[in-house]
């Protein structure tokens, strides 16, 4: 187990109000990163910072992302870690702000056609980014996935027959069905009977925000070879600059 030091702040003055987390792996540089966003009110901006166990250190990232966020926990898909946020300005708009691990920069994905009365709660389905929906006093029947990733012109409305307050998805499905979370219990959906069953696990009171789906990978948190590489690269540039 490996204990994260504590994200400095950024803005010492002006304290952040939210800190958003995430964490994934960046295929191109085979390493894991943890990713926060210290979100300051004051300037209508987020600030983020990466840490990686090679540096074991935090890194800011010299930009700032003029967005609000919903939620702190970030979705990882694709190599990109997601929050629901808001645009900042006289015309702001709900949207996804998507962090690339590999490239280290903030995009925005557009959301589909949902109104301006209900949040947006991401999730995945089916290893596709998915988003549901969630307002006070309200009631749903559907939710969206995003069929090909970045594409806002292939959100997809899918329905489902249980009317929902809070909705989850978080990527685990079977052949024939899909784990959610409604509400505070599990239910196994079947899209194709239109049916769902729930499942009676005691001792459980987490909602959506936490559950994730653990993969065994071969992957190690630390590249032993890559470390050891840098080590003896190191030792050689040493003795070349006292030769």
């Amino acid at each position: 187990m490996k204990k994260v030091p504590k994200t400095p702040s950024w803005r010492p003055v002006r304290p952040f109000c939210l800190s958003l987390c995430g964490f994934g792996f960046d295929s191109s540089t085979n390493e894991y990163k943890v990713v926060n966003g210290q979100v300051y009110s004051d300037i209508n901006v987020i600030v983020f910072s990466v840490y990686t166990l090679k540096t074991d250190s935090w890194r800011k990232i010299e930009c700032f992302s003029p967005y609000h966020a919903y939620w702190f926990q970030g979705i990882f898909l694709n190599g990109a870690i997601h929050w629901s946020a808001t645009t900042v300005g006289d015309r702001s708009s709900s949207v996804i702000v998507s962090f690339l691990l590999a490239e280290e920069e903030v995009r925005e994905i557009r959301l589909p056609p949902i109104g301006d009365t209900c949040l947006a709660n991401l999730g995945v389905f089916r290893d596709c980014l998915c988003i549901t929906l969630a307002g006070i006093d309200q009631t749903f029947n559907e939710f969206w996935v995003m069929k090909e990733y970045g594409v806002s012109e292939s959100w997809t409305r899918m329905r489902v027959s249980m009317p929902y307050h809070q909705l989850s998805h978080f990527g685990f499905s079977t052949k024939s069905h899909d784990l959610m979370v409604c509400g505070s219990s599990f239910v196994m959906y079947d899209f194709k009977e239109e049916s769902f069953r729930n499942l009676p696990i005691r001792d459980t009171t987490l909602g959506g925000n936490g559950v994730g789906v653990y993969v065994e990978g071969l992957f190690p948190l630390i590249d032993r070879e890559q470390d050891e590489s840098r080590r003896v690269d190191n030792q050689v540039l040493i003795k070349l600059k006292h030769a």
